[in-house]
Protein backbone atom coordinates (compact mmCIF):
# COMPACT_ATOMS: atom_id res chain seq x y z
CA UNK A 1 0.00 0.00 0.00
CA UNK A 2 1.17 3.50 -0.77
CA UNK A 3 -0.23 6.75 0.57
CA UNK A 4 -0.04 10.24 -0.84
CA UNK A 5 -1.60 13.65 -0.63
CA UNK A 6 -4.63 13.83 -2.87
CA UNK A 7 -7.46 16.19 -3.63
CA UNK A 8 -10.51 14.63 -5.24
CA UNK A 9 -12.44 17.09 -7.32
CA UNK A 10 -15.25 15.65 -9.36
CA UNK A 11 -14.98 16.78 -12.94
CA UNK A 12 -16.83 16.44 -16.20
CA UNK A 13 -13.71 17.04 -18.24
CA UNK A 14 -14.37 13.71 -19.94
CA UNK A 15 -17.14 15.52 -21.82
CA UNK A 16 -14.76 18.02 -23.41
CA UNK A 17 -13.05 17.50 -26.77
CA UNK A 18 -9.76 15.75 -26.32
CA UNK A 19 -6.61 16.28 -28.29
CA UNK A 20 -5.43 13.13 -30.02
CA UNK A 21 -2.05 12.44 -28.48
CA UNK A 22 -0.13 9.19 -28.22
CA UNK A 23 3.33 9.00 -26.73
CA UNK A 24 5.09 5.69 -27.26
CA UNK A 25 7.93 4.64 -24.96
CA UNK A 26 11.43 5.15 -26.37
CA UNK A 27 12.90 2.22 -28.23
CA UNK A 28 15.96 0.45 -26.93
CA UNK A 29 18.73 0.13 -29.55
CA UNK A 30 18.58 -2.94 -31.74
CA UNK A 31 21.24 -5.60 -31.32
CA UNK A 32 22.97 -6.93 -34.48
CA UNK A 33 21.54 -10.42 -34.00
CA UNK A 34 18.04 -8.97 -33.58
CA UNK A 35 18.40 -7.05 -36.84
CA UNK A 36 19.50 -10.18 -38.68
CA UNK A 37 16.71 -12.25 -37.14
CA UNK A 38 14.08 -9.60 -37.95
CA UNK A 39 15.20 -9.32 -41.58
CA UNK A 40 15.08 -13.09 -41.97
CA UNK A 41 11.61 -13.36 -40.46
CA UNK A 42 10.26 -10.51 -42.59
CA UNK A 43 11.47 -12.26 -45.73
CA UNK A 44 9.41 -15.31 -44.70
CA UNK A 45 6.14 -13.37 -44.44
CA UNK A 46 5.51 -14.19 -48.10
CA UNK A 47 6.48 -17.86 -47.87
CA UNK A 48 4.39 -20.22 -49.97
CA UNK A 49 3.57 -22.35 -46.92
CA UNK A 50 1.02 -20.91 -44.51
CA UNK A 51 2.70 -22.54 -41.50
CA UNK A 52 5.97 -20.76 -42.29
CA UNK A 53 4.18 -17.42 -42.56
CA UNK A 54 2.59 -17.98 -39.14
CA UNK A 55 5.98 -18.87 -37.62
CA UNK A 56 7.51 -15.69 -39.06
CA UNK A 57 4.75 -13.51 -37.65
CA UNK A 58 5.04 -15.16 -34.21
CA UNK A 59 8.81 -14.73 -34.29
CA UNK A 60 8.58 -11.01 -35.05
CA UNK A 61 6.06 -10.55 -32.26
CA UNK A 62 8.41 -12.27 -29.81
CA UNK A 63 11.21 -9.86 -30.71
CA UNK A 64 8.94 -7.12 -29.40
CA UNK A 65 8.89 -3.34 -29.50
CA UNK A 66 12.65 -3.08 -30.11
CA UNK A 67 12.35 -4.13 -33.79
CA UNK A 68 9.63 -1.62 -34.68
CA UNK A 69 12.03 0.76 -36.51
CA UNK A 70 13.21 -2.17 -38.66
CA UNK A 71 9.65 -3.20 -39.50
CA UNK A 72 8.68 0.36 -40.39
CA UNK A 73 11.69 0.65 -42.71
CA UNK A 74 10.45 -2.37 -44.64
CA UNK A 75 7.12 -0.66 -45.25
CA UNK A 76 8.96 1.88 -47.42
CA UNK A 77 10.08 -0.90 -49.77
CA UNK A 78 8.08 -2.41 -52.65
CA UNK A 79 6.21 -5.35 -51.08
CA UNK A 80 3.62 -7.90 -52.05
CA UNK A 81 0.21 -6.63 -50.81
CA UNK A 82 -0.25 -9.69 -48.55
CA UNK A 83 3.23 -9.26 -47.03
CA UNK A 84 2.54 -5.57 -46.46
CA UNK A 85 -0.75 -6.37 -44.74
CA UNK A 86 0.88 -8.90 -42.40
CA UNK A 87 3.69 -6.47 -41.64
CA UNK A 88 1.22 -3.69 -40.83
CA UNK A 89 -0.72 -6.05 -38.54
CA UNK A 90 2.46 -6.90 -36.61
CA UNK A 91 3.45 -3.23 -36.31
CA UNK A 92 0.02 -2.30 -34.99
CA UNK A 93 0.13 -5.10 -32.40
CA UNK A 94 3.62 -4.20 -31.18
CA UNK A 95 2.82 -0.49 -31.01
CA UNK A 96 -0.35 -1.21 -29.06
CA UNK A 97 1.45 -3.43 -26.58
CA UNK A 98 4.14 -0.77 -26.17
CA UNK A 99 1.48 1.73 -25.16
CA UNK A 100 0.85 -0.31 -21.98
CA UNK A 101 4.42 0.33 -20.85
CA UNK A 102 4.73 3.25 -18.41
CA UNK A 103 6.80 6.35 -19.06
CA UNK A 104 10.00 5.89 -17.04
CA UNK A 105 12.09 8.71 -15.60
CA UNK A 106 15.61 9.16 -14.26
CA UNK A 107 16.13 12.48 -12.48
CA UNK A 108 18.74 13.75 -10.04
CA UNK A 109 17.47 17.00 -8.52
CA UNK A 110 19.51 18.90 -5.93
CA UNK A 111 17.97 21.70 -3.89
CA UNK A 112 15.54 23.21 -6.37
CA UNK A 113 12.25 25.03 -5.93
CA UNK A 114 9.10 23.10 -6.63
CA UNK A 115 8.20 24.96 -9.83
CA UNK A 116 11.65 24.26 -11.26
CA UNK A 117 11.28 20.58 -10.35
CA UNK A 118 7.92 20.32 -12.09
CA UNK A 119 9.36 22.00 -15.20
CA UNK A 120 12.10 19.35 -15.30
CA UNK A 121 9.56 16.57 -14.77
CA UNK A 122 7.43 18.00 -17.58
CA UNK A 123 10.34 18.14 -20.03
CA UNK A 124 11.45 14.58 -19.44
CA UNK A 125 7.97 13.01 -19.36
CA UNK A 126 6.59 15.01 -22.29
CA UNK A 127 3.47 15.89 -20.27
CA UNK A 128 2.36 19.42 -19.43
CA UNK A 129 2.41 19.90 -15.65
CA UNK A 130 1.40 23.10 -13.88
CA UNK A 131 1.47 24.24 -10.25
CA UNK A 132 -1.67 26.05 -9.14
CA UNK A 133 -2.37 28.78 -8.19
CA UNK A 134 0.09 30.67 -10.33
CA UNK A 135 2.21 33.50 -8.85
CA UNK A 136 1.33 32.39 -5.35
CA UNK A 137 3.35 33.51 -2.32
CA UNK A 138 2.98 30.18 -0.56
CA UNK A 139 5.91 29.47 1.74
CA UNK A 140 6.40 26.04 0.15
CA UNK A 141 7.37 27.66 -3.14
CA UNK A 142 10.46 29.10 -1.46
CA UNK A 143 11.65 25.79 -0.08
CA UNK A 144 14.33 23.70 -1.76
CA UNK A 145 13.80 20.01 -2.45
CA UNK A 146 16.06 17.19 -3.61
CA UNK A 147 14.97 14.04 -5.42
CA UNK A 148 16.86 11.09 -6.85
CA UNK A 149 14.66 9.15 -9.29
CA UNK A 150 16.30 6.17 -10.95
CA UNK A 151 14.18 4.52 -13.64
CA UNK A 152 10.87 5.14 -11.85
CA UNK A 153 7.46 5.36 -13.49
CA UNK A 154 5.79 8.70 -14.09
CA UNK A 155 3.14 8.10 -11.41
CA UNK A 156 5.78 7.07 -8.86
CA UNK A 157 7.63 10.34 -9.42
CA UNK A 158 4.44 12.41 -9.16
CA UNK A 159 3.38 10.69 -5.94
CA UNK A 160 6.78 11.15 -4.30
CA UNK A 161 6.85 14.85 -5.17
CA UNK A 162 3.33 15.31 -3.82
CA UNK A 163 4.24 13.60 -0.56
CA UNK A 164 7.38 15.65 0.09
CA UNK A 165 6.13 19.03 -1.14
CA UNK A 166 2.60 18.76 0.30
CA UNK A 167 0.89 19.06 -3.07
CA UNK A 168 -2.47 17.72 -4.13
CA UNK A 169 -3.35 16.19 -7.49
CA UNK A 170 -6.40 17.85 -9.05
CA UNK A 171 -8.30 14.96 -10.54
CA UNK A 172 -9.82 15.54 -13.96
CA UNK A 173 -8.13 18.86 -14.76
CA UNK A 174 -6.43 19.06 -18.13
CA UNK A 175 -6.87 22.72 -19.17
CA UNK A 176 -8.37 24.21 -22.30
CA UNK A 177 -5.95 22.26 -24.46
CA UNK A 178 -6.85 19.15 -22.40
CA UNK A 179 -3.28 17.95 -21.99
CA UNK A 180 -2.28 19.65 -18.72
CA UNK A 181 -1.83 17.90 -15.38
CA UNK A 182 -2.41 20.21 -12.42
CA UNK A 183 -0.82 19.93 -8.98
CA UNK A 184 -2.10 22.27 -6.30
CA UNK A 185 -0.71 24.04 -3.25
CA UNK A 186 -3.13 23.76 -0.37
CA UNK A 187 -4.37 21.58 2.43
CA UNK A 188 -3.81 17.90 1.78
CA UNK A 189 -4.88 14.62 3.33
CA UNK A 190 -3.62 11.04 3.06
CA UNK A 191 -5.08 8.78 0.44
CA UNK A 192 -4.85 5.15 -0.61
CA UNK A 193 -3.54 4.27 -4.05
CA UNK A 194 -2.15 1.36 -6.04
CA UNK A 195 0.15 1.86 -9.06
CA UNK A 196 0.60 -0.51 -11.96
CA UNK A 197 2.60 0.75 -14.96
CA UNK A 198 0.73 3.65 -16.60
CA UNK A 199 -2.31 3.07 -14.36
CA UNK A 200 -3.18 4.48 -10.95
CA UNK A 201 -6.12 3.22 -8.88
CA UNK A 202 -7.33 5.14 -5.84
CA UNK A 203 -9.90 4.25 -3.19
CA UNK A 204 -12.31 7.18 -3.11
CA UNK A 205 -14.38 5.87 -0.23
CA UNK A 206 -16.93 3.43 1.15
CA UNK A 207 -20.67 3.71 1.61
CA UNK A 208 -22.42 1.57 4.18
CA UNK A 209 -26.20 1.34 4.57
CA UNK A 210 -28.43 -0.67 6.87
CA UNK A 211 -32.13 -1.07 6.22
CA UNK A 212 -35.12 -2.50 8.05
CA UNK A 213 -38.28 -3.10 6.04
CA UNK A 214 -41.41 -3.13 8.26
CA UNK A 215 -43.95 -3.19 5.50
CA UNK A 216 -46.57 -5.81 6.36
CA UNK A 217 -49.55 -7.70 5.03
CA UNK A 218 -53.14 -7.56 6.37
CA UNK A 219 -53.86 -11.06 7.58
CA UNK A 220 -57.12 -12.95 7.16
CA UNK A 221 -58.94 -10.83 9.74
CA UNK A 222 -56.29 -11.65 12.32
CA UNK A 223 -54.67 -8.22 12.47
CA UNK A 224 -51.48 -6.97 10.80
CA UNK A 225 -48.64 -9.38 10.19
CA UNK A 226 -45.26 -7.65 9.82
CA UNK A 227 -42.57 -9.26 7.75
CA UNK A 228 -39.30 -7.83 9.03
CA UNK A 229 -36.72 -7.52 6.28
CA UNK A 230 -33.21 -6.55 7.34
CA UNK A 231 -30.47 -5.77 4.81
CA UNK A 232 -26.98 -4.29 4.82
CA UNK A 233 -24.93 -2.98 1.91
CA UNK A 234 -21.26 -2.02 1.63
CA UNK A 235 -20.12 -0.26 -1.55
CA UNK A 236 -16.64 0.84 -2.50
CA UNK A 237 -15.78 3.57 -5.01
CA UNK A 238 -12.51 3.48 -6.98
CA UNK A 239 -10.97 5.91 -9.45
CA UNK A 240 -8.86 4.62 -12.32
CA UNK A 241 -6.39 7.10 -13.82
CA UNK A 242 -3.99 6.64 -16.72
CA UNK A 243 -1.05 8.53 -18.20
CA UNK A 244 -2.14 11.13 -20.80
CA UNK A 245 -0.39 9.22 -23.58
CA UNK A 246 -3.10 6.57 -23.54
CA UNK A 247 -6.68 7.72 -22.78
CA UNK A 248 -9.22 5.46 -21.13
CA UNK A 249 -12.15 4.58 -23.33
CA UNK A 250 -14.05 2.51 -20.79
CA UNK A 251 -13.84 0.83 -17.40
CA UNK A 252 -15.82 -2.08 -16.03
CA UNK A 253 -16.85 -3.48 -12.66
CA UNK A 254 -13.84 -4.56 -10.54
CA UNK A 255 -13.22 -8.25 -9.99
CA UNK A 256 -12.40 -8.76 -6.29
CA UNK A 257 -10.12 -11.75 -5.62
CA UNK A 258 -9.47 -11.09 -1.91
CA UNK A 259 -11.20 -8.93 0.72
CA UNK A 260 -10.36 -9.80 4.35
CA UNK A 261 -11.15 -7.57 7.33
CA UNK A 262 -9.25 -7.29 10.63
CA UNK A 263 -11.47 -9.99 12.15
CA UNK A 264 -10.55 -12.49 9.45
CA UNK A 265 -13.98 -12.27 7.79
CA UNK A 266 -14.22 -12.67 4.02
CA UNK A 267 -15.93 -9.62 2.45
CA UNK A 268 -15.52 -10.80 -1.15
CA UNK A 269 -18.85 -10.75 -3.02
CA UNK A 270 -20.43 -14.22 -2.95
CA UNK A 271 -22.22 -13.72 -6.27
CA UNK A 272 -20.86 -12.14 -9.41
CA UNK A 273 -23.24 -10.96 -12.08
CA UNK A 274 -21.41 -11.76 -15.29
CA UNK A 275 -23.32 -9.16 -17.26
CA UNK A 276 -22.38 -6.46 -14.73
CA UNK A 277 -18.76 -7.58 -14.62
CA UNK A 278 -18.43 -7.06 -18.35
CA UNK A 279 -20.45 -3.85 -18.54
CA UNK A 280 -18.33 -0.92 -19.67
CA UNK A 281 -18.79 2.72 -18.73
CA UNK A 282 -18.35 4.72 -21.92
CA UNK A 283 -19.41 8.12 -20.59
CA UNK A 284 -21.40 8.70 -23.78
CA UNK A 285 -18.39 7.78 -25.94
CA UNK A 286 -15.97 10.36 -24.57
CA UNK A 287 -12.51 9.23 -23.67
CA UNK A 288 -10.73 10.56 -20.62
CA UNK A 289 -7.82 10.07 -18.27
CA UNK A 290 -9.89 8.95 -15.29
CA UNK A 291 -13.08 7.01 -14.64
CA UNK A 292 -14.93 5.97 -11.50
CA UNK A 293 -16.00 2.39 -10.86
CA UNK A 294 -17.99 0.83 -8.01
CA UNK A 295 -18.11 -2.60 -6.42
CA UNK A 296 -20.34 -4.12 -3.72
CA UNK A 297 -18.67 -6.02 -0.85
CA UNK A 298 -20.17 -8.19 1.86
CA UNK A 299 -20.68 -6.07 5.01
CA UNK A 300 -18.43 -6.77 7.98
CA UNK A 301 -20.15 -7.60 11.28
CA UNK A 302 -17.44 -6.38 13.68
CA UNK A 303 -14.59 -5.36 11.43
CA UNK A 304 -13.18 -1.84 11.51
CA UNK A 305 -10.39 -2.19 8.93
CA UNK A 306 -10.14 -3.92 5.57
CA UNK A 307 -6.89 -5.77 6.14
CA UNK A 308 -6.32 -6.89 2.55
CA UNK A 309 -8.04 -6.02 -0.71
CA UNK A 310 -6.95 -7.40 -4.07
CA UNK A 311 -8.51 -7.48 -7.50
CA UNK A 312 -8.48 -6.17 -11.06
CA UNK A 313 -10.36 -3.53 -13.04
CA UNK A 314 -11.14 -4.33 -16.71
CA UNK A 315 -10.42 -1.32 -18.90
CA UNK A 316 -10.35 -0.49 -22.58
CA UNK A 317 -7.66 2.00 -23.59
CA UNK A 318 -6.97 3.86 -26.82
CA UNK A 319 -3.53 2.45 -27.48
CA UNK A 320 -3.01 4.23 -30.81
CA UNK A 321 -4.56 7.23 -32.53
CA UNK A 322 -3.72 7.47 -36.22
CA UNK A 323 -4.82 9.93 -38.90
CA UNK A 324 -7.24 8.16 -41.24
CA UNK A 325 -8.47 11.08 -43.34
CA UNK A 326 -6.49 14.33 -43.71
CA UNK A 327 -8.07 17.30 -45.50
CA UNK A 328 -5.71 20.15 -46.42
CA UNK A 329 -6.66 23.66 -47.56
CA UNK A 330 -9.80 23.25 -45.48
CA UNK A 331 -11.03 26.83 -45.91
CA UNK A 332 -11.32 26.27 -49.68
CA UNK A 333 -13.26 22.99 -49.48
CA UNK A 334 -16.92 22.84 -50.45
CA UNK A 335 -19.07 19.82 -51.25
CA UNK A 336 -16.14 17.42 -51.49
CA UNK A 337 -16.00 13.74 -50.54
CA UNK A 338 -13.04 11.98 -48.92
CA UNK A 339 -12.85 8.22 -48.38
CA UNK A 340 -10.50 5.92 -46.47
CA UNK A 341 -11.38 2.27 -45.90
CA UNK A 342 -14.92 2.06 -44.52
CA UNK A 343 -15.06 5.77 -43.65
CA UNK A 344 -16.60 8.46 -45.86
CA UNK A 345 -16.30 12.17 -45.02
CA UNK A 346 -18.25 14.82 -46.93
CA UNK A 347 -17.38 18.45 -46.18
CA UNK A 348 -20.29 20.54 -47.35
CA UNK A 349 -19.23 24.01 -46.24
CA UNK A 350 -16.65 25.87 -44.14
CA UNK A 351 -17.81 29.19 -42.66
CA UNK A 352 -15.46 31.65 -40.91
CA UNK A 353 -16.91 34.16 -38.47
CA UNK A 354 -14.27 36.26 -36.70
CA UNK A 355 -11.91 33.91 -34.90
CA UNK A 356 -14.41 31.06 -35.13
CA UNK A 357 -14.88 28.55 -37.92
CA UNK A 358 -17.92 26.31 -38.46
CA UNK A 359 -17.65 23.14 -40.53
CA UNK A 360 -20.75 21.50 -41.95
CA UNK A 361 -20.01 17.86 -42.64
CA UNK A 362 -21.34 14.36 -43.09
CA UNK A 363 -19.41 11.37 -41.71
CA UNK A 364 -20.36 7.73 -42.13
CA UNK A 365 -19.10 4.19 -41.59
CA UNK A 366 -20.24 1.57 -44.11
CA UNK A 367 -19.03 -1.41 -42.07
CA UNK A 368 -18.79 -1.42 -38.30
CA UNK A 369 -18.06 -4.01 -35.67
CA UNK A 370 -21.15 -6.02 -36.45
CA UNK A 371 -20.54 -5.85 -40.17
CA UNK A 372 -24.11 -4.67 -40.66
CA UNK A 373 -24.73 -1.02 -41.33
CA UNK A 374 -28.29 -1.42 -40.04
CA UNK A 375 -26.90 -2.00 -36.53
CA UNK A 376 -26.04 1.40 -35.11
CA UNK A 377 -22.63 1.46 -33.46
CA UNK A 378 -23.23 4.04 -30.74
CA UNK A 379 -19.74 3.62 -29.33
CA UNK A 380 -18.44 4.99 -32.66
CA UNK A 381 -21.14 7.61 -33.23
CA UNK A 382 -20.55 9.22 -29.86
CA UNK A 383 -16.79 9.47 -30.40
CA UNK A 384 -16.96 11.43 -33.65
CA UNK A 385 -16.41 14.82 -31.99
CA UNK A 386 -13.19 13.59 -30.37
CA UNK A 387 -11.92 11.90 -33.51
CA UNK A 388 -11.97 15.18 -35.46
CA UNK A 389 -9.12 17.66 -35.04
CA UNK A 390 -8.93 21.06 -36.78
CA UNK A 391 -5.69 23.03 -37.18
CA UNK A 392 -4.78 26.49 -38.42
CA UNK A 393 -2.09 27.22 -41.00
CA UNK A 394 0.56 27.35 -38.24
CA UNK A 395 -0.27 23.83 -37.09
CA UNK A 396 -2.05 25.00 -33.91
CA UNK A 397 -4.98 22.86 -32.79
CA UNK A 398 -8.30 24.65 -32.50
CA UNK A 399 -10.70 24.12 -29.61
CA UNK A 400 -14.16 22.69 -30.21
CA UNK A 401 -16.71 25.05 -28.66
CA UNK A 402 -20.04 23.77 -29.97
CA UNK A 403 -21.60 21.02 -32.05
CA UNK A 404 -25.05 20.51 -33.51
CA UNK A 405 -25.44 17.10 -35.07
CA UNK A 406 -27.78 14.21 -35.56
CA UNK A 407 -27.41 10.63 -36.69
CA UNK A 408 -29.05 8.18 -39.01
CA UNK A 409 -27.76 4.65 -38.51
CA UNK A 410 -23.96 4.92 -38.68
CA UNK A 411 -24.07 8.35 -40.25
CA UNK A 412 -23.42 11.67 -38.50
CA UNK A 413 -24.55 14.98 -40.00
CA UNK A 414 -24.16 18.42 -38.49
CA UNK A 415 -22.01 21.45 -37.78
CA UNK A 416 -18.84 21.63 -35.69
CA UNK A 417 -17.55 25.01 -34.50
CA UNK A 418 -13.96 25.73 -33.43
CA UNK A 419 -11.85 28.66 -32.25
CA UNK A 420 -8.22 29.20 -31.20
CA UNK A 421 -7.34 27.94 -27.72
CA UNK A 422 -6.57 31.55 -26.73
CA UNK A 423 -9.58 33.28 -28.24
CA UNK A 424 -9.15 36.97 -28.85
CA UNK A 425 -5.39 36.78 -29.37
CA UNK A 426 -4.46 38.98 -32.34
CA UNK A 427 -1.82 36.56 -33.58
CA UNK A 428 -4.31 33.72 -33.66
CA UNK A 429 -6.90 35.88 -35.42
CA UNK A 430 -4.46 36.40 -38.29
CA UNK A 431 -4.23 32.65 -38.89
CA UNK A 432 -6.56 30.73 -41.17
CA UNK A 433 -8.13 27.32 -40.77
CA UNK A 434 -6.01 24.92 -42.76
CA UNK A 435 -6.42 21.25 -41.95
CA UNK A 436 -8.96 18.72 -40.69
CA UNK A 437 -7.83 15.32 -39.41
CA UNK A 438 -10.12 12.39 -38.71
CA UNK A 439 -8.45 9.84 -36.44
CA UNK A 440 -8.72 6.08 -36.35
CA UNK A 441 -8.64 4.62 -32.83
CA UNK A 442 -6.98 1.31 -32.03
CA UNK A 443 -8.23 0.06 -28.66
CA UNK A 444 -6.94 -2.61 -26.30
CA UNK A 445 -8.54 -4.43 -23.38
CA UNK A 446 -6.52 -4.84 -20.21
CA UNK A 447 -7.04 -5.94 -16.62
CA UNK A 448 -5.39 -3.52 -14.18
CA UNK A 449 -4.40 -5.22 -10.90
CA UNK A 450 -4.62 -3.44 -7.56
CA UNK A 451 -3.61 -4.22 -3.97
CA UNK A 452 -4.63 -2.26 -0.85
CA UNK A 453 -3.97 -2.91 2.81
CA UNK A 454 -5.40 -1.61 6.07
CA UNK A 455 -8.28 0.42 4.67
CA UNK A 456 -10.71 1.95 7.22
CA UNK A 457 -14.27 0.66 7.06
CA UNK A 458 -17.35 2.79 7.77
Amino acid sequence: MRRYAACWITSLMCCLPWVAWSQAPPNAPEKPDEVQTANGLISLLGHERFSERLKAMAGLERLGHVVLPRLQEWLDKPLDPEVRRRLEDIITKLESEGALKPTRLTLQIKEQKIREILETLSKQSGYKIELWPQNNNDEREKRLYSFDFNDVTFWEAVQKICEHAGLTYQEGWYGNEVTTIRLMLGESFPGYYSLDGPFRIVVRGFNYSRNLDLSGNQGQGRGPIFAEGRSENLNMNLTVSVEPKMPLYSAGMPNITEAIDDQGQDLKPTTVMSNMASRQQYYYGYRGYMQNVNVTLNPSAQGRRLKSLKGTVPVTVIALQRPKIVVNNLSEIKNQTFKAGTTTLIIEEVIKNGDQVTIKLNLSETANRGGNNANVDYSWVNTVMQRIEVQDDKGNKLQSISTNWGMNNNNVQGTFTYRPLTAGNNNNNKSTVSRLIYYDWITMSHNVPFVFQDLPLP
